[in-house]
């Protein structure tokens, strides 16, 4: 099949290889930040310092949130996340793996204590978090996460719901190194064989 190609043919097989190569190894969808936001928020008897975080899509974020009050609070939040990862909080073990699993933002901290959780938020938008613990939202403990589009404007990550195509640049990527590289074998073996 190669030795049909004539040499403009493999030429624009070359560009076509490397252009999907490189398109896709350019998307947006994998450029995002690898160093985590520290965000530490302190909780009072009934509020929470700041009560507003501005995060960026696809940035992980390392959340630590101290109790100073004298009862017992949470922070809770459906903001869209992923790669929810506990390292210190007082849930349950079996609740902790069940929000990571979930992807549900909900950390538990007694008086005195700090949790600290690690998420990536995958969606831009204003996500209210509160503590849910009786009545003290309504007593003004709540705040606002500002999820910003990334530099590029990417404003939600493919792969926030389990979406199959979250690996296309991959895949495509993958297939231009491989047209690439059967371009170059061609070449190489045309070549070869002339005298």
């Amino acid at each position: 099949m190669w030795q049909l190609l004539s040499q403009r043919g493999r030429a624009r097989l070359l560009l076509l290889g490397s252009a999907l190569a490189l398109g896709a190894l350019s998307s947006p969808w994998h450029t995002f930040a690898v160093d985590p936001q520290q965000v530490a928020i302190t909780a009072t008897d009934f509020s929470f310092a700041p009560s507003t975080i501005t995060l960026t899509v696809g940035q992980p974020v390392t959340l630590a949130v101290t109790n100073r009050g004298k009862v017992d609070h949470d922070l809770k939040s459906d903001i869209p996340l992923t790669a929810l990862t506990y390292q210190q909080a007082e849930n349950p073990i079996d609740e902790q793996k069940e929000n990571e699993e979930k992807g549900t933002l909900d950390v538990d901290f007694g008086p005195g204590n700090t949790a600290q959780v690690t998420f990536t938020p995958t969606k831009a938008g204003n996500y209210e978090f509160f503590c849910d613990v009786q009545n003290h939202k309504e007593l003004g403990m709540q705040g606002m996460f500002v999820v910003q589009p990334t530099a590029a404007g990417v404003t939600e990550l493919p792969n926030s719901g389990g979406d199959p195509n979250a690996l296309l640049p991959l895949w495509l990527a993958l297939a231009g190194l491989a047209l690439v590289l059967a371009g170059l074998a061609v070449r190489t073996m045309r070549a070869s064989l002339q005298p």
